[in-house]
């Protein structure tokens, strides 16, 4: 019985994407993602197409 032994790569986040030319910048969303330390969870939460991926993103370049 063969077996298909594949070499096993280790998983890797993908990078955020570039920033926007046109993005929003939501300072007030922002801010409070600036507390999350001080809470147990944060949950970002809305429809399809309110900017959940813009403002994350926007909030990871921010602590680079």
């Amino acid at each position: 019985m063969a077996t298909d032994a594949r070499p096993v790569r280790p998983r890797r986040s993908p990078a955020p994407p570039a920033s926007l030319r046109d993005e929003l910048v939501r300072a007030p969303l922002l801010a409070v993602l600036a507390h999350r330390f001080e809470v147990a969870v944060t949950v970002v939460h809305a429809g399809a197409g309110f900017g959940k991926t813009t403002l994350i993103t926007s909030w990871l370049r921010g602590m680079a």
